[in-house]
């Protein structure tokens, strides 16, 4: 989920920008620690978010709640 579902999508759809007519200088460029950061911390997040609601006990309101924020901010 946050390696393909939220960070491909994000990647791609800027990769697919193109400013100012194509001009060299104006276009969006990657570092390779934050573009690699932006992809580790989202699945780090949303693997608590996942632990948070619970694999084998009833997943209660609280639980569901903490979870979705956990997601929402990822």
């Amino acid at each position: 989920m946050g390696g393909i579902g939220i960070w491909c999508m994000h990647f791609i759809g800027n990769r697919a920008i193109v400013l100012g007519n194509g001009e060299a200088n104006i276009q969006i460029l990657y570092n390779v620690a934050f573009t690699g950061t932006s992809f580790v911390l989202p699945v780090a997040v949303l693997l608590f978010a996942f632990y948070a609601v619970g694999v084998e006990e009833k997943a209660g309101y609280l639980r569901i709640l903490i979870g979705g924020l956990l997601t929402g901010s990822s």
